[in-house]
């Protein structure tokens, strides 16, 4: 029964409303799993019991949650652990991944451990993208892409708020680069930022109706195993909207996406990407978010096929002296001017003065 239901009880201070709140949060937390009870239909006077094996986790979890807090978070399944291998042609790839979790029930998208970079069939077509206002702009950016997994993680604060405070969002996916030409390659690292670049362009400036954002925030390269890992982020470009009048969120510095970018083969790369969705104060929010990022970046081990081998080391001898960028500032980005287009008649929207031109890849 809620805690509320009781007749005369009279005026509450706030201190008794949020007593209030925190019992119903128990009561809650017992229902929802957080507590074991272990009563059932069958046996309706049965007290609650703990199973013995995890009974210290299941105390712990509850007091995590009890005493979690803005600056402290909970976050469910914080320090547990799946592992999965994935098999991208005969490059397998380990990575090990927080449980899923998602306060209104949706489910995590299963990992697909076996993924055929050869069959075209299995990459996104324009068709299948459902909009065909970027058939065009798909045609010219010339990225196919296929998804490998998506799941969330949740920070929740105080335990009288149920909904989480903050997020982070996770996906794999593999991308094929049909307009690098046969003269480039993702496994020359300068070839690869150039990828990347162009692939920004598209995402972004030439999609105006998305906001304006800067990019690429935080790039790194990193040589792994002989491979150029190239990572950075995608944030909302604040002067921007400061230009126009608009205000943002307190929490939206919080708010912001990450990527790290690892080539599979010639025209072939993974995606991994983490979407923030932060709350304030920041630096408390940044700190825990980032926490789950590197732990997961850092499990990412990949073994390459004998044919990618033989590609990245065909690529090391043709270009022993490329590099990727060890730095990069923000893109000089000119956003095109655009209207909403009219309904049946034009696209939805429509460019009425062009902004930067897409960057050109050059093999030397």
């Amino acid at each position: 029964m809620p805690v509320m239901e009781r007749e005369n009880y009279g005026v509450l201070t706030r201190h008794d409303l949020v007593s209030v709140a925190l019992l119903n949060q128990l009561h809650s937390l017992i229902h929802r799993g957080c507590l074991e009870n272990i009563g059932s239909a069958n046996n309706p006077d049965r007290s609650i019991e703990f199973p013995k094996p995890p009974l210290k986790r299941s105390r712990n979890r509850m007091l995590k949650r009890l005493f979690a807090t803005r600056k402290s978070p909970w976050i469910p399944g914080r320090y547990e652990r799946e592992s999965y291998e994935i098999d991208f042609s005969g490059s397998l790839l380990k990575i090990e991944l927080p449980p899923h979790h998602n306060y209104e029930g949706f489910p995590a998208e299963p990992v697909k451990t076996h993924i055929n970079l050869y069959d075209s069939r299995s990459f996104t077509s324009i068709e299948q993208l459902g909009d065909m206002r970027f058939k065009e702009l798909h045609e010219q950016a010339g990225l196919w892409t296929q998804g490998v997994t998506k799941r969330r993680w949740e920070l929740f604060g105080p335990l009288w708020r149920e909904r989480p405070v903050g997020s982070v969002g996770f996906s794999m996916v593999v991308c094929r680069s049909d307009a690098l030409p046969e003269s480039m390659s993702c496994f020359n690292p300068n070839h690869f930022e150039q990828v990347l670049i162009r692939n920004l362009y598209f995402r972004y400036p030439m999609r105006p109706t998305k906001g304006y954002f800067s990019a690429p925030i935080n790039w790194r390269a990193k040589e792994v195993n002989g491979s150029t890992w190239i990572y950075h982020e995608v944030h909302m470009d604040f002067a921007q909207y400061k230009k126009k009048g608009i205000e943002l969120l307190a929490s939206q510095p919080a708010s912001f996406d990450s990527h790290l970018f690892i080539p599979l083969d010639q025209r072939f790369f993974l995606r991994v990407n983490f979407w923030y969705h932060g709350y304030t104060p920041v630096e408390s929010s940044l700190q825990h978010m980032n926490e789950l990022r590197d732990s997961v970046i850092d499990s990412i081990q990949l073994s390459l096929s004998p044919s990618a081998q033989a590609a990245l080391n065909d690529a090391r001898k043709r270009w022993p002296d490329d590099r990727a960028s060890q730095y990069r500032p923000p893109e000089p980005w000119n956003y095109p001017e655009w209207r909403q287009g009219e309904y049946e008649v034009e696209p939805d929207t429509v460019i009425t003065k062009p902004g930067s031109q897409p960057p050109e890849l050059h093999p030397e």
